[in-house]
């Protein structure tokens, strides 16, 4: 008889009552009104393994407690509700977050290691909140994804309908192939593409290879698409990373050039909550970036002011 895994994988349930006592209690307490849940999403444990690289994957694999806390994701109608449990039996710590205060959302997913991460805009900065997962429940957080991203950006910007995906054709498949028919809805249209390939970068006599990376800038928001970025000297990819971050929440972004590399700078937050993601390009795509940028900004701002700065990384190492 084959054995049954399902227990292991994020699912979807009907209703509070089938979640394990101490997330129905604790999201009963919450969902008290008119605001109930349209999707229940229970997330089971999952080792971290795929976090680490080198030995020290190995050694904390071996550990009993590292892995990802138990969670469960409620969708209501007006709020993202997140439930968590570093044990099991543990009363959850319960989280509920507006969409109209986040700033970014990331999927990424590394063979069977996949996370899905919120940035929203806190009382004290900016507040994160990372959901680890096995992937073979991605589909679940894309339609989750799709869901925000939607509520977050404003309707006005969004069209009916399919639109030209043309604009991917340049690239490699795996990343024209991803983008255009797993990170981006039918009705999203695509103003500005860059591409960058993959790449040894060099400084101070160390070389490091930075995998390949697409800028997708769309009516409603930037996508950041990455490769895996695995080890220094690896060059061989097993998954994928999609930042979003709508137009409206980029504050700010500066170029800067040595050599033949170029650096983009980018601020993006809401209100006194600021984060900060730095991303390395070949010089030569210096004017393409500079004019996909300009579409959002007409002219490079000061670095904004910001309460907080935070570099944003993925599950697995920071974005470059």
């Amino acid at each position: 008889m084959a054995r049954d895994n399902s227990e292991r994988f994020p699912r979807v349930v009907a209703s509070l009552a089938e979640l394990p006592a101490p997330f129905a209690t604790a999201l009963d307490a919450c969902l008290e009104g008119p605001d109930r849940p349209t999707v229940i999403l229970f997330v089971p444990r999952v080792a971290l393994l795929g976090v680490q690289r080198g030995w020290r994957a190995w050694v904390l694999q071996l550990l009993p407690w590292h892995m990802s806390p138990e969670m469960v994701l409620v969708r209501t109608r007006t709020h993202l509700i997140v439930a968590t449990a570093q044990s099991a039996g543990a009363t959850p710590v319960v989280t509920r977050i507006s969409p109209a205060d986040l700033i970014s959302i990331e999927l990424g997913w590394v063979l069977l290691l996949a996370w899905f991460k919120l940035q929203c805009a806190g009382e004290s900065g900016v507040a994160g909140t990372t959901i680890y997962f096995n992937s073979v429940g991605i589909e679940h957080f894309r339609r989750l994804l799709f869901d925000l991203n939607g509520a977050s950006a404003p309707q006005a910007q969004l069209e009916t309908g399919a639109c030209d995906r043309s604009a991917l054709d340049d690239m490699p498949f795996k990343f024209k192939n991803i983008i255009g028919q797993r990170l981006m809805t039918r009705a999203e249209r695509i103003e500005a593409v860059v591409f960058r390939p993959p790449v040894r970068k060099s400084a101070f006599r160390l070389s490091r290879y930075l995998p390949g990376l697409a800028l997708v800038l769309t009516d409603a928001r930037l996508l950041i698409a990455s490769e895996d970025e695995g080890s220094t000297h690896q060059t061989t990819s097993y998954g994928m990373n999609a930042l979003y971050i709508p137009r409206k929440r980029i504050q700010g972004w500066r170029m800067t050039s040595l050599n033949d590399q170029c650096t983009l700078e980018l601020h993006y937050g809401l209100r006194d909550a600021g984060a900060m993601l730095s991303l390395n390009f070949p010089g030569q795509l210096s004017e393409e970036i500079t004019g996909l940028m300009r579409r959002i900004c007409p002219q490079q701002p000061a670095t904004p002011g910001l309460a907080a700065a935070a570099l944003v990384t993925n599950g697995t190492a920071t974005l470059r």
